[in-house]
């Protein structure tokens, strides 16, 4: 028997991670639409990785990268290579500023990798720390979509724990018509609140009939 809501949440996410296909940059078949004419957003680039995959393809990547230690790493790797933008900001429901909550094993802002990757715009994500911040941009992600001179053909969304805001952006501005293919790495684990807002989400888009959001990216 289940005795209180932690542990109910906890065994819910167990069972459906257990029976989840998880995608990543090895899964070959979710790239093969992807050429030289394409154009693909990395929200949350950290360091690279995605990135360097899409322009194996010869895609032209917009980066979105807030935290300023894979942001510099992120600059590094692709300072001669003019089809990466990188942009020293965060995906946002809105313009402005904000504050980026830094890993709490995080020592300073020139960390990346781990500590870089686990930092969010979510004061309640569970290994960040509300004491360690810097001050970014944020940037409006539907409103920046729909600026763009054409489609986007490939969209990842790693964001840790604030998925959801940029999800409903995107519904909201129509920008989510302009993209072939989101994928989103989930954050629910670490973000309490953020299960049942998914799964809200998730209904919405279905009886809506929006197709292009896989929700399994890892």
């Amino acid at each position: 028997m289940v005795k209180n809501y932690s542990e109910f949440r906890t065994k819910l996410l167990q069972k459906i991670n257990k029976n989840r296909k998880k995608l990543g940059v090895h899964d070959e078949y979710i790239f093969k639409h992807l050429n030289s004419e394409s154009l693909c957003i990395d929200l949350g680039a950290n360091v690279g990785k995605v990135t360097t995959k899409l322009r194996t393809y010869g895609s032209e990547v917009i980066c979105f990268e807030p935290h300023p230690g894979a942001s510099k790493q992120l600059k590094n790797k692709f300072q001669t290579d003019t089809k990466v933008r990188i942009l020293d900001a965060a995906a946002s429901d809105r313009n402005g500023t904000a504050k980026l909550f830094l890993h709490k094993d995080s020592i300073d802002t020139n960390d990346y990798g781990a500590f870089s990757e686990s930092s969010s715009l979510v004061s309640t994500k569970v290994n960040v720390s509300t004491n360690s911040y810097v001050n970014i941009t944020e940037i409006d992600i539907g409103e920046f979509v729909n600026t763009l001179p054409k489609r986007v053909n490939f969209m990842k969304i790693d964001v840790e724990g604030y998925e959801v805001g940029l999800l409903w952006r995107l519904i909201s501005s129509g920008a989510i018509h302009k993209i072939d293919n989101i994928y989103v790495e989930t954050h629910e684990e670490k973000v309490p609140w953020l299960f049942w807002k998914l799964l809200f989400l998730k209904t919405y888009l279905n009886v809506n009939g929006i197709k292009n959001v896989n929700f399994n990216w890892t």
